[in-house]
């Protein structure tokens, strides 16, 4: 670790750092992004995914100074952790680091940032750093500058942030990735991910987890997708993005 900081601190600026430790990637953050350029892109790889996702929430807070949540979600939100942290990092140095390519695959995270310059722009940057509220009742969740609050449906709000809620992805880079890519083995997983980025949601549902809720019967990705005019998610098998809200959702299913 302290050899890697020693060499990146007395270097120029790069244009590409790759950040793939084992485990957490924080010894490494501050010099990381300390030395890369405008316009330079930072790669970073988390593999500690419990601490992320929930199973030791005093690990979360200590690592990331977040609260992250155990539920169909839990491994969106601790993408969306891990960028803040990263980013507030940027933001000491007026920089500015925004996700072009971030998914959750086997067991790590890894995120793409472009690196820009401006207070202006960390100011803005920061007014993305959020909550996200869930209601464990009916399976609502959404974006809110609170970490509190009460659901439509009676019940108090569980909450998982600060945590960036902005794009994970660039949609004109992630489609032109899938478009150009030369690796077969790795087209369907693109292409997933080219899908998921027209969708600009935090959060998204599981149909298993909100027909089990419900009691509904289990419907084809397919079917419901084409009803509501959403989006598969790379974060699971069955989970879809869609503005429409969790009442909604359940009337479409309940019509077939």
């Amino acid at each position: 670790n302290e050899e890697a900081n020693l060499f990146l601190l007395h270097q120029a600026g790069f244009d590409y750092i790759d950040l793939d430790p084992f485990g957490t990637p924080n010894p490494f953050l501050a010099t990381a992004v300390a030395r890369i350029s405008r316009k330079g892109i930072l790669a970073v790889t988390a593999t500690d995914t419990a601490a992320l996702s929930g199973t030791y929430p005093k690990s979360t807070q200590r690592k990331y100074w977040a609260k992250s949540l155990r539920c169909h979600l839990m491994h969106e939100i601790g993408l969306r952790i891990l960028i803040r942290k990263v980013q507030l990092q940027g933001v000491q140095f007026d920089k500015v680091l925004i996700p072009i390519l971030s998914y959750h695959k086997d067991h790590y995270f890894r995120v793409y940032f472009i690196s820009a310059k401006g207070k202006e722009k960390c100011d803005e940057l920061i007014k993305q750093h959020k909550y996200l509220l869930y209601c464990s009742n009916c399976l609502t969740s959404l974006v809110s500058e609170n970490n509190c609050g009460t659901c439509d449906c009676g019940e108090n709000f569980d909450f998982a942030g600060p945590l960036w809620v902005g794009d994970l992805f660039d949609s004109k880079l992630v489609k032109k990735m899938a478009k150009t890519n030369p690796f077969p083995e790795e087209q369907k997983f693109l292409d997933l991910l080219a899908e998921e980025s027209t969708k600009k949601t935090v959060g998204f549902y599981d149909l298993h987890v909100l027909a089990k809720k419900y009691k509904l019967k289990v419907l084809k990705n397919e079917f419901v997708l084409q009803k509501i005019k959403g989006a598969r998610t790379h974060f699971s098998t069955v989970g879809v993005r869609s503005d429409k809200k969790v009442v909604d959702l359940v009337k479409v299913i309940k019509k077939k």
